[in-house]
């Protein structure tokens, strides 16, 4: 199911796990398609949990549009496929002058197998793990440069990803809870650069308020580990960060529904100083097809 179907740091590095989640499994012979845009903007730099008067970076935004595909293979299995592609990622320095920095390109895909440990009408269990694989071997570079990691579209690396999801309906109250859990590990690329594992746990509370409009709360916890460099850590690279992020989903005609979120941390903690996400909001498309 997706959540919103029933009734998805470091400058500029997005997960789409907020507002575009499809996780857990489809019945047989169901096809799920959801298109989603985001767009995120930093201006604030945290060293551990407290803010910093660093400003080397006047502002850093991004847009970015992403695709999963899902296919219910069989009632308890589920493929997924998971795209995406960065429509810019821009970081302005706070020099004299103003120097403006910007990427754009495909990020990385996923590609996962689902399976219903537990699936009955209030209660769900799933597990799934499948791989990631940058969709385009391209580094972003200005002027013959390569630009800083936090800019390039791609890992440029293979990787693993795992994640488990519980759902439970409590009828009496009109009220469905969603547990998700999802960590991505990235292997090293061809300059030597590796990206921090990523784990985000996600409670999300869906209340529907009438027949075609629903209500969703999620809270998430973002942890990612330091990023590595020709095997040494980079000093400013890891931490964890809280975030909110209310949603509410409509659905219009039969197999649509679209949706709309805000999202913003309200705690964080990193090691050195890193420009911390402001906010973030996005849009989601989701289309369900009997074949």
């Amino acid at each position: 199911m997706s959540l919103t179907g029933q009734a998805r740091a470091q400058c500029c590095r997005v997960n789409p796990v907020a507002g575009a989640t499809n996780v857990g499994v489809l019945s047989q012979g169901t096809l799920r398609v959801i298109a989603f845009y985001r767009y995120g903007y930093s201006d604030t730099y945290f060293s551990g949990s407290r803010r910093t008067d660093l400003r080397t970076t006047r502002y850093s935004d991004y847009h970015f549009t992403g695709w999963i595909f899902s296919y219910g293979v069989l009632n308890r299995l589920t493929l997924d496929l998971e795209a995406g592609y960065w429509l810019s990622r821009t970081l302005v320095l706070a020099t004299s002058p103003v120097v403006k920095l910007q990427a754009q390109g495909f990020s990385n895909g996923f590609f996962l197998l689902k399976y219903a440990l537990v699936r009955q009408r209030l209660f769900e269990v799933t597990v799934g793990s499948g791989i990631k694989f940058p969709l385009s071997g391209r580094y972003a570079e200005k002027d013959g440069v390569r630009l800083p990691a936090s800019l390039q579209p791609s890992t440029n690396a293979t990787g693993m990803v795992g994640l488990v999801f519980v759902h439970r309906y409590v009828p009496s109250w009109g009220v469905r809870f969603f547990l998700l859990h999802r960590t991505e590990l990235n292997g090293v690329n061809s300059w030597g650069y590796q990206w921090g594992a990523l784990s985000n746990t996600s409670l999300f509370v869906l209340k529907s308020l009438s027949p075609r409009l629903m209500g969703l709360l999620q809270l998430r916890g973002e942890v990612r580990g330091r990023d590595r460099i020709e095997s040494q850590p980079v000093a400013a690279s890891g931490g964890y960060t809280f975030y909110v992020a209310p949603q509410v989903a409509l659905g219009a005609l039969s197999g649509w529904v679209v949706s709309a979120l805000l999202e913003m941390p309200v705690y964080r903690y990193y090691s050195g100083a890193q420009l911390s996400p402001k906010w973030a909001a996005g849009l989601v498309l989701t289309y369900d097809a009997h074949l």
